[in-house]
């Protein structure tokens, strides 16, 4: 407060570091001084007055202790190239990286307390709850290289491969650091997480013991959503090679028609079937992709269990001409495809 005029640097015999100065200021108002590297305050008193405009006052300044610093602070994963971009792992966890600097100008000892935060800034905020979606919390950042009065630090997250997808850099890594008088400050970064497609089905989809000119039983297979958006699905089959035409190879030589393999997306029909009921409730394979722009899959925002998944029902009619025991075998391939 007031004028701060610096007029010498001597003090009382035998001590230095001693400043007089000429300022403005009431009985008990705050004088703040900054220094290159540090800030003093104390407040001053009256003690003399010299005349009936001018008072005498001291003021006895204690060092104010200075706020840790951040720099430097960088976000990303593992792959440095393209900058700013993380890619999950389908159905898995990706660990992310927040590093940077921070110094304390009494000594990086002085330091206490490194934590960091990443969340989506374009749905929640820094102090919200830990979401998988949305935010994720370190407490215990590390710290490492450190001399005199600075430290490197690294802040891990393992972010969960159903996290948003928003290209847009809002999420943030938001760090922060406190020293051994509680001050604290921080400081942040900013990266993409982009897109993920990435489905499951099962391995198998077993029709049992299935007679010429009977159509199978009803087999159930679960898609369930490994990535961070709302999918459709494509579908296509063959027995030996894309393309084929068939949908399965026998023993014997005699292969299944690809039309012969059918699927539903959205309904079970359980119990026995005839060919005729077979063709009107169920989609015939074929042999190149079919897009299901319909199937509309969300992706996963439990973090206790996967609610992201669906059943699909499939069911084969078997001809005329298959000799008894043989064994029959094909290929379904199922692909992820953006909902949009």
């Amino acid at each position: 407060s007031g004028s701060f005029v610096q007029t010498q640097t001597s003090g009382p015999p035998g001590q230095t570091g001693f400043y007089s100065a000429t300022i403005n200021a009431y009985d008990g108002e705050l004088v703040v001084v900054h220094a290159e590297n540090s800030s003093y305050e104390g407040f001053a008193n009256s003690t003399l007055a010299k005349a009936p405009s001018v008072t005498e006052i001291n003021v006895t300044l204690n060092k104010i202790k200075g706020r840790p610093l951040l720099s430097n602070v960088v976000v990303d994963d593992e792959f440095p190239s393209p900058p700013d971009e993380i890619d999950l792992v389908g159905g898995g966890v990706k660990f992310v990286n927040c590093t940077g600097n921070v110094k304390d100008n009494e000594g990086y000892t002085d330091i206490t307390n490194l934590t960091a935060v990443f969340y989506d800034s374009s749905q929640v905020n820094a102090s919200s709850t830990d979401d998988n979606n949305n935010h994720y919390t370190n407490s215990s950042c590390a710290l490492y290289n450190c001399s005199g009065t600075s430290c490197n630090f690294t802040c891990g997250f393992e972010v969960w491969y159903y996290a948003n997808a928003n290209e847009s850099q809002s999420w943030i890594c938001e760090v922060n650091a406190t020293d051994t008088k509680g001050s604290s400050t921080t400081s942040s970064d900013s990266v993409s997480i982009n897109s993920l497609l990435a489905i499951s089905f099962p391995g198998t989809i077993d029709y049992g013991v299935v007679k010429p000119k009977e159509v199978s039983n009803e087999s159930k297979g679960n898609v369930t959503n490994l990535g961070n958006v709302v999918i459709d699905i494509a579908l296509e089959g063959y027995a030996r090679s894309p393309g084929d035409n068939y949908s399965m190879n026998c023993t014997g030589g005699v292969n299944i028609s690809i039309g012969f393999e059918k699927y539903n997306l959205t309904s079970s029909n359980p119990g026995d079937l005839t060919l005729s009921q077979f063709e009107q409730l169920y989609k015939n394979l074929t042999s190149s992709f079919v897009n299901e722009t319909s199937f509309d899959l969300d992706f996963r925002k439990n973090d206790t269990f996967n609610e992201a998944t669906r059943e699909t029902y499939w069911r084969i009619y078997l001809s005329e001409g298959l000799a008894s025991n043989s064994t029959c075998s094909g290929f379904v391939q199922i692909a992820a495809l953006r909902n949009v």
